[in-house]
C-alpha cells in the first residue's frame, strides 16, 4: 500500500505518521461510536482504551480519504480541518482521520 500525503494551506505535509486514529461510520449519525468504529495507530496503544489497535485498518481508510480528496466525486464530500482531522462522507459511510 502506497504511503499518500496532503499538503495543507499552510505547507504542512500530513502522512499516515500524522494519524492517531480513524472512524468509520454511518453519515448523519453523532460520531460517539454508537453508528460506526474507531481503530488506534499502534504507536497511539496507550491512548486506545479498549478500542481497536490496527495499522492496516488505520492506513487503509487514511488512503480512502485522500484518494476522494481531490477532485472530490459527485455525491461525496471532503474536509480537512488541519490539527485536528480530515474526512470523507460518501451516501453511506463517513470515514475521519484524526491528526496528532
Amino acid at each position: 500500500m502506497n504511503d499518500q500525503t496532503i499538503t495543507t494551506d499552510t505547507g504542512k505535509i500530513i502522512t499516515f505518521a500524522d494519524v492517531v486514529k480513524v472512524y468509520a461510520g454511518k453519515p448523519d449519525h453523532c460520531c460517539c461510536g454508537c453508528a460506526g468504529k474507531y481503530t488506534y495507530a499502534s504507536k497511539h496503544r496507550e491512548e486506545a482504551d479498549g478500542y481497536k489497535v490496527s495499522d492496516v485498518t488505520v492506513k487503509r481508510i487514511f488512503n480512502r480519504i485522500l484518494r476522494h480528496t481531490l477532485p472530490t466525486p459527485a455525491g461525496e464530500s471532503t474536509e480537512l480541518n488541519y490539527p485536528y482531522y480530515i474526512s470523507l462522507q460518501t451516501s453511506t459511510r463517513l470515514y475521519i482521520a484524526y491528526f496528532e
